[in-house]
């Protein structure tokens, strides 16, 4: 089924800004924060914060931005996990993981 646009005028719900503690809260635009707040989203959201973003990005758009990105950001855990949930390439999700950069990091913080 194709993916469809989704509208992406809604604010971002205040039960979320624990999430964003470092930033004010009440300046992010959902456009032009895009990639802090999907990254915040998929790696530290709840269930209920993953389906508020999910009802603003397609599968499609949440998985062409790891793709994008090599995955950076996210521990091994979460890749896999989002590989499974937004149907990754396991091939692209597993050179991510491979990378010698990464590995080096990946042992370091995700202990």
């Amino acid at each position: 089924m194709p993916a469809k646009a989704r509208s992406r005028k809604e604010s971002i719900p205040a039960r979320l800004k624990p999430l964003f503690w470092d930033v004010p809260f009440g300046s992010l635009k959902l456009d032009r924060d895009r990639d802090l707040i999907i990254r915040r989203l998929l790696d530290r959201g709840d269930w209920e914060a993953v389906q508020w973003l999910r009802t603003q990005f397609t599968d499609r758009d949440l998985g062409n931005w790891l793709l994008e990105r090599r995955g950076a950001g996210l521990s091994p855990p979460q890749l896999r996990f989002w590989q499974l949930v937004l149907g990754l390439p396991e091939r692209d999700v597993d050179d991510w993981l491979r990378s010698g950069a990464r590995q080096v990091w990946d042992q370091r913080a995700f202990r």
